[in-house]
């Protein structure tokens, strides 16, 4: 089995001692794609996901946590019900759409994958959620389910959204009160 090293936790730039009943039990193995070293001596690393995994039981703290692992995929990755694909889709294109609306940016022409369970991942990955909403997605062993999930958060994200666009409008509007053309 592979051997996770989570990260540790900060808080206000200070790292929190760390106990094995903070960490998450699950998780994901990811392969480094690119390494970017700044000159004040951190790093931007990008990685790839590659499959997740539930820790059976730590076997190192220090210097760094280890795990003895066991990798997972979906139990059931297929939809119960046949539109709800298309719906999580339309709603992921919707938020992209009025994403770039509310900053002025050209909407991304990016294909969507074909398969639910591939949907799923990029889209739970890339929405704006808590992170303990994305580790239950993360969780979640049926790809129906987190479909499910995701269209609610969707849906929720789109209202904030609009709102946001809503106001900004008013208060373009706004501050042109009193402006009678000169």
């Amino acid at each position: 089995p592979r051997r996770p090293s989570p990260t540790p936790r900060r808080h206000g730039g200070q790292v929190e001692e760390e106990t094995a009943e903070m960490i998450h039990r699950v998780g994901v193995t990811v392969s480094i794609t690119q390494v970017e070293r700044l000159d004040d001596g951190r790093m931007n690393i990008l990685c790839l996901a590659d499959a997740r995994f539930r820790i059976q039981r730590f076997s190192q703290q220090t210097p760094y946590w280890k795990a003895f692992v066991d990798l997972f995929e979906d139990q059931d990755t297929s939809l119960r019900d046949a539109g709800l694909y298309e719906r999580v889709a339309e709603l992921y294109r919707r938020l992209i759409e009025l994403s770039a609306e509310l900053h002025g940016v050209e909407e991304p022409d990016s294909p969507l994958p074909q398969l639910p369970m591939e949907l799923s991942f990029l889209v739970g990955y890339l929405i704006e959620i808590d992170p303990e909403q994305k580790q239950d997605l993360l969780e979640m062993t049926s790809t129906s389910e987190r479909m499910q999930a995701l269209a609610v958060y969707l849906q929720q994200s789109i209202e904030k959204l609009e709102q946001q666009i809503a106001y900004k409008a008013l208060a373009a509007k706004a501050r042109n009160n009193g402006d009678l053309g000169r």
